[in-house]
């Protein structure tokens, strides 16, 4: 799965250096390059990245003024990037995944990578775990000795959502008499029983 990357920083050589190291990760894909806060503001709701790496100062709205005004949903992980160290705790105070120093080592950046891949991984777990009590709480259910019997009604989706983020539970297709004609799968299989 891809990460979809912005960059923002006013200096167009520090914007090559992220772009360039980013280009060795091949789950990274940048989605766009901004050299104002005001520019991303406008373009973070146009390219929904996953990423931002962004430089603390800023002609106009600095970095941490980007993050702070921006909905959570759209600064989930941002890293920040400058040459002062005197921003860190600035940055942490707004939850920023991370903070660079320039000029930027490779390891460093590598782990802040890694950091981020693992937040975002965290993120799709959530969602894919609200989703399925969602699904859960929408669907004629019954909880008879921790089998649940789920109806016909977007099941598919929910075993897609239950596989991604408990893959403790079992998978049961039980066989259940139907005219050939109202059989839901080639296999002449009906709703499915999830096993806790």
């Amino acid at each position: 799965m891809n990460i979809r990357v912005l960059v923002v920083d006013d200096e167009p050589l520090a914007r090559v250096g992220i772009t360039t190291r980013l280009s060795a990760y091949s789950d990274m894909l940048v989605v766009g390059e901004c050299s104002t806060g005001e520019e991303a503001r406008a373009k973070i709701p146009q390219v929904s990245p996953d990423l931002i790496f962004v430089d603390v100062e800023m002609p106009g709205i600095s970095g941490l003024d980007l993050l702070r005004a921006l909905p959570r949903e759209q600064a989930r992980c941002i890293v920040f990037l400058t040459a002062h160290e005197e921003y860190a705790l600035d940055a942490f105070n707004v939850e920023a995944l991370d903070y660079l120093l320039k000029p930027i080592d490779d390891a460093r950046f590598g782990a802040c990578i890694e950091r981020a891949r693992r937040m975002l991984a965290l993120h799709r777990q959530e969602a894919n775990f609200e989703r399925l009590y969602g699904l859960l709480a929408n669907t004629d259910k019954l909880d008879n000795g921790g089998v649940i019997m789920i109806g016909s009604r977007g099941w598919e989706t929910m075993l897609d959502c239950m596989l991604a983020v408990e893959p403790t539970w079992s998978v049961n297709l039980l066989p259940r008499w139907r005219p050939a004609s109202t059989r839901r799968s080639s296999y002449g299989f009906t709703a499915p029983r999830l096993c806790r």
